[in-house]
């Protein structure tokens, strides 16, 4: 199955929403975290989906860093336009600042 896997993140705030989904969005998840960086969010949403849903996927990330840490096969580039999961985890984000005004 492949799952695009993305995660938003506030600088100042160091709160991130990193998530998966299947092209369907009939397997996905999202979760608010806490990060130090951008790249160590978009490893998290990595981290997130495997355990989730476990690692015998192919995981699309728009992320070149999570690419070259993971070594892997099954971890592959996508263009952010092409990313699924950047539509799930903006909306996360949405919500949640919605929510806190």
């Amino acid at each position: 199955m492949v799952i695009y896997i993305d995660a938003t993140f506030d600088k100042y705030t160091k709160v991130a929403f990193v998530g998966y989904c299947n092209v369907s969005m009939t397997v996905k998840g999202v979760k608010k975290i806490k990060a130090s960086d951008i790249n160590k969010a978009e490893l998290s949403a990595l981290c997130f989906a495997v355990r989730s849903i476990g690692s015998d996927h192919l995981f699309l990330t728009d992320s070149t860093n999570v690419v070259e840490i993971s070594m892997s096969n099954n971890v592959k580039h996508v263009r952010r336009h092409l990313n699924l999961a950047d539509t799930l985890v903006s909306a996360a984000k949405e919500s949640y600042l919605s929510n806190k005004n």
